[in-house]
């Protein structure tokens, strides 16, 4: 009689004779082996109710209850009761990382670097923590200290082969923004020689080198190898469409530019502008204008972009 078990073990966790590990070690137990589903976060979260109301001062009532919302997620909620367990204990490294993930999944980059930096005070030797406060830092495009937090995550890094080609990946995306052109390229290939099936940097690095025009057999290949693992993504179909253009292979950059354009849900002005610059080299120039102006309209474009719908002519 499960159900009335249950309530008979809520009835013991009313009363404060079970101090809160003897009630947390007995939650543990009873959901041991159980998958979570809908009921399970829901006898979960009954759970921390009654601890928090028997036990006002303790942590874990409200660690539980950021669990329960974290699988709903509810990420602001949970970030909310995060912080609520902080006030009587900040030593929980695994809540900081939870509210780490909580922060990046709100996309709210500012919140992200106040959270990742308090952790790494308080766990200097921690990886992941610089991770998350680099993530935060590039995208707030603070990039030399960006790369300082990747930097030093790095080296915390041990038997980890994954954290790692994330580190050196990121750290190549920092350096490409910097203009360290020479750095960002070999950060790349550390990524991919730890990590050599990794899509996003196979994309990242041939998109980088077909922008510069180097090297573009190598960024064809790195693209193909892209589309091969993930044959449905819009933004890797368009770095091979671009490469393609580069390589003066036109007729089959413009299949690839309106794969890409198919797949997308929300096109972008750097996708439209390529397409234009595409059709503008198949001399159909007032089709690219078309599509340079929607471009312009949609944003992320070049700083040339106005100067080819005025003149009608391709600039690079």
């Amino acid at each position: 009689k499960e159900d009335q078990a249950f309530e008979s073990l809520l009835k013991a966790f009313e009363g404060t004779e079970l101090d809160v590990d003897n009630k947390i070690q007995i939650m543990l137990l009873w959901f041991d082996g159980q998958s979570y589903s809908d009921e399970v976060n829901l006898k979960v979260e009954r759970i921390a109710a009654v601890l928090l109301k028997a036990n006002p001062e303790s942590a874990r009532g409200y660690q539980i209850y950021a669990d329960v919302f974290m699988r709903e997620q509810k990420y602001d909620q949970a970030r909310t009761n995060i912080l609520k367990s902080f006030d009587f204990d900040k030593n929980n490294y695994q809540m900081w990382e939870t509210l780490l993930y909580a922060d990046i999944q709100l996309q709210d980059f500012a919140s992200l670097n106040q959270h990742a930096s308090e952790t790494n005070a308080l766990f200097p030797e921690q990886p992941l923590p610089y991770l998350f406060n680099g993530i935060a830092l590039f995208q707030l495009k603070t990039y030399p200290e960006a790369l300082d937090a990747f930097e030093t995550g790095r080296k915390f890094v041990v038997r980890n082969d994954k954290l790692l080609a994330e580190f050196y990946s990121n750290i190549g995306d920092t350096q490409h923004r910097l203009k360290n052109t020479a750095a960002s390229d070999v950060a790349y290939t550390k990524s991919l020689s730890i990590q050599p099936d990794n899509a996003l940097v196979l994309n990242n690095y041939a998109y980088y080198l077909s922008l510069r025009g180097e090297d573009l057999d190598k960024a064809h290949q790195m693209a193909q190898k892209a589309l091969e693992l993930q044959p449905d993504n819009a933004s890797y179909l368009d770095t091979f469409a671009w490469i393609l253009f580069q390589q003066k292979d036109f007729y089959q950059a413009l299949i690839w530019i309106e794969k890409a354009i198919e797949k997308t849900e929300e096109v972008n002005g750097t996708l439209l502008e390529h397409y234009g610059d595409i059709l503008f080299h198949l001399d159909r120039a007032d089709e690219a204008v078309q599509q340079w102006q929607k471009a312009a309209a949609a944003g992320e474009t070049s700083a040339l972009i106005e100067k080819k719908i005025n003149d009608k002519k391709y600039y690079e």
